[in-house]
């Protein structure tokens, strides 16, 4: 293919900047709107007619904007996440076959000089030179928070090596926790209300919203959360459920700086509930599907049951101890590596109704009583993501889902 000749005006890249948002700021630097670039980059490339993808031909972008050959793929590649692979043995490394890249999401604006574009660059949503929130196209001024900088290096360095990102599941979870701890801690709420009502948000709406509100405190908590001596204590069904449920109360009342109450007691009891089924059905995995005995690897087994029964926080467990009494034997095969190895990370199923939490006599919730959460049949999915499939080999967690909210307002 022929090298186009570039355009009068070229621009620098962000960091981690996609190929679209590099195009939409390349066009009105040189006088023309994004369509008639796009349609120009379509005839060069022999794209589709409808819906072309620039993302598809970087090579043109980089002729187009003066850019040395090969610069979104070389740059891409600082900005990768972290991932657990079978060529890293299941711990987190920065693997040129399996890493991925962040979903992209849109940049400071100040920094790409007014004009929207979107990045997959490492970090989460605080711009640290500008010190302004920019997720979902937000142009929110944080610089008298000195916390959100603070949760920002910590999301770009700790975090980030233990392959947490904005999508992983893990920001989400703590999000969910920190919101109904809120219900029951009025000064904790009136604090994170202050924050809401100066950025123009609210802390019952989008969870991008509820995130900018408690960003610094969902940091530190997801920092608590994945610690490996914590989660084997939090996960283990050798302890009491009431005692591990406390922990998780104590982590979130501790980072919050209020106290827990009902709504996030029953929250706690339903993640930890949820876990725990994860980490049994991963002891009770199978080498692979055509193997009868032959039990899985601890550290990849932790991982496919995190991804089948979609439970982030099994991700960042390397052991945990079990009954004495265990034994049960192998009952379902775990995928195979390739399939591990491209599987796409996504959060925990907390967008549903919470039950109410049930009452015993006294009128307090029952934690460790008979009452168990809410199932309901759910679709079985494919372990790539790519779409619903049958699994009859995969443990009784990934064929019922786990019914987790806020619950009705106290």
């Amino acid at each position: 293919m022929i090298r186009p000749v570039a355009l009068p005006v070229s621009i620098r890249p962000l960091p981690g900047e996609t190929v679209v948002g590099y195009v939409g700021r390349l066009a009105p630097a040189n006088g023309l709107t994004f369509r008639d670039l796009r349609l120009h980059i379509r005839d060069l490339g022999k794209l589709p007619e409808t819906n072309p993808d620039v993302e598809k031909v970087p090579g043109l972008v980089e002729a187009l904007g003066g850019l040395a050959a090969g610069h979104f793929a070389k740059h891409a590649m600082k900005h990768y996440m972290f991932v657990r692979c079978s060529h890293y043995g299941w711990s987190p490394g920065r693997c040129r076959r399996c890493s991925q890249p962040q979903t992209p999401r849109t940049e400071c604006l100040r920094c790409s000089a007014g004009t929207p574009t979107t990045t997959r660059r490492r970090g989460a949503g605080v711009c640290l030179h500008h010190r302004r929130w920019h997720i979902s196209g937000r142009d929110v001024d944080v610089a008298r928070y000195s916390e959100f900088g603070r949760a920002e290096r910590w999301m770009s360095g700790k975090l980030w090596f233990h392959g947490i990102a904005l999508h992983t599941g893990e920001l989400q979870l703590a999000v969910r926790l920190l919101l109904a701890a809120l219900r029951d801690s009025p000064d904790a709420a009136e604090r994170a209300q202050l924050r809401a009502d100066e950025f123009g948000v609210s802390l019952e709406g989008a969870y991008e919203d509820a995130l900018l509100c408690v960003y610094p405190e969902a940091v530190a908590l997801t920092g608590i959360l994945i610690d490996p001596e914590y989660l084997r204590y939090l996960l283990s069904p050798r302890y009491k459920s009431r005692d591990q449920v406390e922990i998780m109360q104590a982590a979130v009342a501790g980072v919050l700086g209020g106290t827990g109450g009902r709504h996030l007691r029953e929250i706690s009891r339903l993640v930890v509930e949820r876990s725990q089924n994860a980490v049994m059905a991963a002891y009770g995995a199978k080498k692979a599907y055509g193997v009868k005995t032959i039990s899985c690897g601890l550290d990849k087994a932790l991982l496919a049951s995190a991804r089948s029964n979609r439970a982030c926080l099994l991700r960042h467990l390397d052991t945990v101890r079990m009954p004495s009494s265990w034994d049960a034997p192998p009952s379902w095969g775990a995928p195979r590596n390739s399939i591990l190895n491209r599987a796409r990370l996504l959060p925990d199923d907390l967008d549903f109704p919470l039950p109410a939490p049930s009452r015993d006599s006294s009128g307090s919730a029952d934690v460790d009583g008979e009452a168990r959460s809410d199932y309901r049949v759910m679709p079985e999915h494919d372990t790539d993501g790519a779409g619903a499939r049958p699994r009859h080999d995969e443990p009784f967690a990934d064929k019922r889902e786990l019914v987790l909210t806020l619950g009705e307002r106290a």
